[in-house]
């Protein structure tokens, strides 16, 4: 019993499934949150970025309206060369700042007191030269000193580059401001930067859309190789957009880090998993598995020794349990006990059929003895040759065929069946024979024949059986026939020199279901050399395994096969065509056949 159990491979086994189950679900799931966590992680870094560009942006918010904020932008666009301004770094330095601030004390003045919101362009352009030198040149380290202030103010004191700046054209840009590269370094105004527009589809959008953008760009330092997060926000000017304020915000640092949270968590998560894992199954081992191979083996030993009581000992303790195994288990305990009490029925009843089936056994030979089966049965009357078979569909049938001299020139056929089959069919076979014979004995007319065993039949009948009867008497000197059809199937006769034809001859009722019948008889006469066949519906009625019937045609094709053959060998060619027809298919009915043949005097 061990060994059909080991022979179950690892991977095919339930708790190893269930193992490998619950442990990828789980690494599933902590894959998807940590998926889930650095996305998170990514757009608040990028909401971040677009955050630092909108202020930077911001720091071109100088008093005055949108004309005279493009003034200066022209100026220090055009001017760049000639401008001395205070950088951050400068303003830190007092021997550096005074000096500045003194050359410039005039400028100050006028831009604090002078300039508000009713000034205008025209205001400025009406200063001379030098002052309009020296008020640009104060604007721009006033606006240069809260761009390096508002950039300053981010999360991020790390930020590589940060600058306000134009596109003009040819994949350029004029930088206007711009963090230095190396601390205390001087950014020079008006860099001409090269700036590949279609590598940047954020700032197409923004260029020729005009609105704000609502993510940002991923960018590769070549240099370096690290990654970046690029923001930019539109400046603008009268309904347009004057110029850009960009970050470089970086993004490879805390992609690090976050990507070193998260290793490091899945990993301990791992471990945790393991060994949750382990857990899990060890306990489904003692709840679940190890009560069921108790059941196996209870179902295997008893398969192998039939014995329900060492199963239901066997069982004990997983009977006891309160849950489904219990339930289980219990099923599988009364199924065992009631199996046995089938096992035992069924031998009883192979007994009991073993007794019937030899008692049937003798039926059928009794049945087959009942009827003429010696051939030829009359050897010294040369005027006809007769041959006949049945072939019941059960070990005995309701199908019979007869023969009988009646006096020295007169033969009776006969081809009956019972409207039943199996015992009760044969016992009706066996009276129905019996009265045809005896009445035919006494009574020379079919038709009288018939008459009379309908009543006999019909008061001896409680189960309200019939049988339908073709019954004939040939004159054997003339090879006439006195025939009479009680809802029996056409008869098929061959002329000496043709081939075999229905006679659609006119039926009466079946023999046996109402009293005082009144039945037909008419005459036919078989030519010398002719055949008459005969046969119950067994023949055309026989079914293939498509539920086709053999039918009449088929029966003639049969019997014209070789029509002037032998009465055995019609029945034998017939026979052989409905075994070919119906091939694996059940046989449905009763196949009884009866052919003679007139040879005349």
């Amino acid at each position: 019993m061990m060994s059909k159990l080991k022979s179950i491979s690892l991977h095919n086994r339930l708790l190893f499934r269930v193992g490998i189950l619950v442990f990828v679900t789980l690494v599933l799931a902590i894959f998807g949150a940590s998926a889930h966590s650095y996305y998170l992680v990514m757009k608040n870094e990028q909401e971040e970025a677009l955050g630092m560009a909108m202020n930077l942006s911001m720091a071109m918010s100088i008093k005055g309206s949108d004309d005279i904020i493009q003034w200066f932008l022209d100026y220090w666009e055009t001017h760049y060369e000639e401008m001395d301004y205070l950088t951050p770094e400068e303003s830190n330095d007092p021997e550096k700042a005074q000096a500045w601030f003194d050359d410039h004390e005039e400028a100050l003045k006028f831009f604090v007191d002078d300039f508000d919101g009713n000034s205008s362009r025209d205001k400025i352009e009406s200063l001379d030269e030098n002052a309009q030198k020296l008020l640009a040149e104060t604007v721009y380290s006033s606006v240069s000193s809260v761009a390096a202030l508002r950039a300053g103010q981010s999360v991020k004191n790390d930020v590589l580059q940060y600058g306000i700046y134009k596109y003009i054209g040819d994949d350029q840009t004029f930088i206007y401001f711009s963090s230095t590269d190396e601390p205390g370094q001087k950014a020079p105004i008006g860099r001409i930067e090269k700036f590949t527009l279609s590598k940047h589809p954020v700032i197409s959008k923004l260029l020729e859309t005009g609105e704000d953008p609502v993510k940002v760009e991923h960018i590769v330092d070549r240099a370096s190789g690290k990654d970046y997060l690029y923001a930019a926000w539109p400046i603008r000017l009268n309904g347009k957009v004057a110029a850009i304020a960009g970050v470089t915000y970086p993004w490879e640092e805390t992609k690090h880090d976050l990507l070193n949270r998260l290793y490091q968590t899945g990993g301990r998560t791992l471990i945790y998993l393991i060994a949750a894992d382990v857990l899990l199954l060890i306990m489904l081992y003692f709840m679940l598995i190890k009560p069921v191979k108790k059941l196996q083996t209870g179902i295997r030993d008893y398969s192998k020794d039939k014995d329900s009581e060492a199963v239901g000992s066997g069982l004990v303790k997983v009977n006891k349990r309160k849950d489904e195994i219990g339930a289980l288990s219990k099923d599988v305990t009364d199924l065992t006990k009631e199996i046995d009490r089938y096992v035992d029925e069924i031998v009883n009843l192979a007994e009991e059929k073993a007794a019937v089936g030899a008692e049937l056994s003798v039926a059928t030979k009794i049945q087959a003895e009942m009827l003429p089966c010696t051939f030829p049965p009359f050897p010294d009357r040369t005027e006809f040759e007769i041959y006949a078979s049945m072939t019941p569909a059960k070990e005995v049938g309701g199908d019979f065929y007869d023969f009988f001299m009646i006096d020295d020139d007169h033969l009776a056929l006969v081809m009956a069946d019972v409207s039943e089959k199996g015992v009760p069919a044969a016992l009706f076979m066996v009276v129905s024979r019996t009265l045809i014979k005896m009445k035919a004995q006494t009574c020379q007319s079919p038709k009288a024949v018939i008459e009379q065993v309908n009543n006999s039949l019909y008061e001896t009948n409680p189960s309200g059986m019939f049988v339908t009867v073709w019954l004939g008497i040939m004159e054997i000197s003339t090879g006439k026939i006195i025939a009479t059809n009680a809802g029996h199937e056409y008869p098929v006769m061959r002329s000496a020199d043709g081939e075999f034809e229905l006679i659609k001859d006119k039926h009466g009722m079946m023999v046996g279901c109402m009293p005082d019948i009144k039945y037909f008889e008419y005459e036919m006469q078989i030519e010398k050399g002719g055949c008459l066949f005969l046969y119950t519906d067994g023949v055309p009625e026989a079914t293939d395994a498509n539920k086709c019937l053999f039918g009449t045609d088929r029966m003639l094709d049969a019997l014209n096969k070789a029509p002037k053959a032998s009465p055995e060998e019609l029945l034998n060619n017939v026979k052989a065509a409905t075994d070919e027809f119906v091939g694996e298919a059940p046989q449905f009915d009763d196949l009884t056949m009866l052919a003679i043949v007139w040879n005349g005097k």
